[in-house]
């Protein structure tokens, strides 16, 4: 029998086609399965969005070429349209309004990094000038709400107490703050609830599962809003920990030396370990907010993508206030120690999640490249008749 190019290369690319599906479906599975015991799961949510791309290739050549063989590509598509569907912003772009409406409340969320310009490592002689800059940003938003994590303050006699600076000159009052022992009790680096809002009453949690001095926690604040009472949360999840000497690293796996095979070992338990204590964090989140009985806002750095266990758990039967005005992907995230990841456009791991009743009337991004994160902007309104 003679050999048929044509159909060994069909049958091969239909193969290549399978291979990407299987692993596609594995990836939608991941939201369901705890890292904590099921860890690898977390490595496949990751690779969803670019696994999304090369089936949607492969729809569009079957389609052209043999639209048959399309159906089990559609089919596997279908199956995994709960994924597809937060990994996408469907609005249409449009200017974000300073002008607020009333009964609205417009929260302001940002992971600051302690006020590092997003390039540098380390705390640097640029920190005063970033820091400014971040105000100026975010007086022009004008936010009722504003939630950071990672912020950073001092007792007045160390430096800047920030956070009566960020009273003093963006107005805000009232001050909900989970604060994390960094150096000698005189250096404070954590989660803070800022308003504009009487708070009528905090809370804060810190998680079980946290590497030590790490600003890895809950602040809750009951914030009176024209005489309803709304319930805000912000967090901030175990990330990755990776610093530069860990993006070298990565370039090192790369290779076939003994220093590669120890690069990827270390890479490889950082990320296990983050996806193992990101679960168990989602989960006392979650536990958190299923009893609240106001309307609810959830804000912060969960470090992980929206196809993750952590992300799942998290937003429950919220609804997730990029999905509902945003667009695109909604990159949140970009790295000044890594070309790699400043490009990737799918890291989208800073969100703000509100409880039905509250309705997104409008979001948007900071792009200024201040922090390794962007600011997220949302607009609610309240529950009308209350």
């Amino acid at each position: 029998m003679a050999f048929n190019l044509r159909r060994f290369t069909t049958r091969l690319f239909f193969f290549l086609n399978m291979v990407v599906a299987v692993f596609f479906l594995i990836a939608c599975v991941s939201p369901y399965l705890n890292p904590a015991e099921w860890w690898f799961v977390g490595f496949s949510g990751l690779a969803l969005p670019w696994l999304l791309f090369t089936l949607i290739a492969f729809l569009i050549a079957w389609l052209t070429l043999r639209p048959k063989r399309a159906i089990p590509t559609l089919a596997v598509l279908l199956i995994g349209i709960p994924n597809i569907r937060v990994l996408f912003g469907t609005s249409l772009p449009r200017e974000f309004r300073l002008e607020k409406q009333q009964r609205t409340i417009r929260l302001m969320d940002w992971n600051v990094r302690s006020f590092t310009p997003y390039y540098a490592e380390k705390f640097n002689n640029y920190v005063n000038i970033n820091e400014q800059a971040m105000m100026d940003e975010i007086r022009r938003f004008n936010p009722d709400v504003l939630c950071m994590q990672e912020f950073f303050t001092t007792d007045g006699d160390w430096g800047a107490d920030n956070i009566k600076v960020f009273g003093k000159e963006l107005g805000f009052r009232y001050v909900a703050f989970l604060r994390i022992q960094n150096y000698m009790n005189k250096m404070w680096n954590g989660n803070i609830i800022l308003s504009k809002y009487p708070i009528i009453d905090s809370a804060f949690h810190e998680y079980d599962r946290k590497p030590p001095e790490r600003a890895e926690g809950v602040a809750s604040a009951d914030i009176l809003v024209d005489g309803d009472t709304v319930r805000v949360y912000t967090t901030h999840l175990q990330s990755f920990s990776f610093r530069r000497k860990d993006y070298m690293d990565l370039r090192k796996i790369r290779e076939t030396s003994d220093s590669g095979l120890v690069a990827s070992k270390n890479i490889f338990y950082k990320m296990r370990t983050a996806f193992q204590s990101r679960a168990k964090q989602a989960q006392e989140m979650a536990d958190l907010v299923k009893d609240c009985r106001y309307p609810h806002i959830v804000c912060g750095d969960l470090n992980d993508v929206p196809n993750s266990f952590a992300y799942f758990t998290v937003r429950g039967d919220m609804h997730d206030t990029f999905l509902d005005k945003g667009t695109g992907l909604g990159k949140s995230f970009h790295s000044g120690s890594s070309h790699v990841l400043d490009w990737l456009p799918t890291l989208r791991i800073d969100y703000i999640l509100a409880s039905h009743d509250l309705k997104t009337l409008q979001y948007t991004q900071m792009n200024r490249k201040l922090s390794d994160h962007r600011a997220l902007i949302a607009d609610l309104q309240l529950p009308v008749g209350k």
